[in-house]
């Protein structure tokens, strides 16, 4: 039996991805209630959580745009893995996601966090592989297809 993508974990830990669990009472909670300007967020500083207008569950930590469950705050994915010099502008009473460069005032580096088709917002990495996958089939397939076709 071949073992795939199984990796012996760290002994000393530090190699392991953390993610912060969000509680009612921890003082991280951001309301954004502005209409126009929204919240801005500065996610190296931070450790933060809010609630999207859809319902949805966002956070800031170590860095990292993550989603959390509406109902537990169990971490479900990352949204933006890296935030490096980054600020995330929380739009509209939270129905526009932002994220920018810092001090970008021409919005050149603007980039609108879209949702999934389900309304999450974190990233299925391993989808997208699968998606790579069907279309390098479907590319052998039509060049099959023309190659029968011309000859």
């Amino acid at each position: 039996v071949e073992r795939v993508g199984v990796k012996e974990l760290p002994k000393d830990g530090k190699d392991l991805q953390r993610a912060y669990t969000p509680k009612e009472e921890d003082g991280c909670y951001s309301k954004f209630e502005d209409d126009d300007i929204g919240g801005v967020v500065d996610p190296e500083d931070m450790v933060c959580w809010w609630h999207m207008d859809c319902g949805r569950v966002l956070g800031c930590h170590d860095g990292k745009l993550l989603e959390y469950d509406s109902e537990t705050l169990a971490p479900l994915g990352i949204v933006v893995e890296e935030l490096k010099d980054k600020e995330i502008r929380v739009v509209n009473k939270g129905k526009v996601l932002v994220v920018m460069d810092k001090g970008d005032e021409s919005m050149e580096s603007l980039e609108v966090v879209q949702p999934n088709a389900d309304g999450s917002y974190w990233r299925r990495f391993q989808r997208n592989k699968k998606q790579r996958l069907d279309e390098k089939k479907r590319v052998e397939i039509a060049k099959s297809y023309l190659e029968r076709e011309f000859t």
